[in-house]
């Protein structure tokens, strides 16, 4: 994906330079990188005894195939396939953030057209129930943060 991505880019730079010859700003620009993947859609268990929550069996088993896989494969791809330095030296096969699944709350963000970050404010938009369970209060809590974390990380290294 991020080839085909990168051969669009240069088609366009090249196109837009052609007609804004007097443009120095957007050539000044760097090239497109790949800053790291996203870890979505997983379950987590928490583990009392832990004092922690991690992922449910399968959904580790799949992160840890999917990390090998950007270890062994796409990194040195890219790396291979790119002809300059498209994998910054900060980039390693961990995920830069791990957004568990929102189960319903995500179609009540799109229902409700909030950001995550006011969900847990409101009532549940459900005749059944007034407001939030505490695990979903404690999903949204930790996904706010976690997103929160993936904006601070996009700010400090691009």
């Amino acid at each position: 994906m991020l080839p085909k991505f990168i051969n669009e880019w240069e088609l366009g730079e090249r196109s837009y330079k052609e007609s804004n010859s007097f443009d120095n700003f957007i050539p000044s620009k760097g090239k497109p990188k790949w800053g790291g993947w996203i870890y979505n859609g997983f379950d987590s268990i928490r583990f009392p005894s832990l004092r922690e929550r991690k992922e449910t069996v399968i959904d580790e088993v799949h992160l840890k195939n999917v990390q090998e896989e950007v270890e062994k494969q796409l990194i040195p791809q890219l790396k291979d396939k790119i002809p300059y330095q498209c994998v910054p030296d900060f980039v390693n096969s961990e995920p830069i953030a791990k957004i568990e699944d929102l189960n319903n709350g995500a179609s009540h963000i799109q229902h409700l057209n909030l950001p995550l970050k006011y969900l847990a404010m409101t009532k549940k938009p459900k005749k059944t129930s007034r407001r939030w369970s505490d695990y979903q209060q404690d999903l949204m809590d930790r996904m706010d943060k976690e997103y929160d974390s993936l904006a601070q990380h996009i700010i400090n290294k691009f």
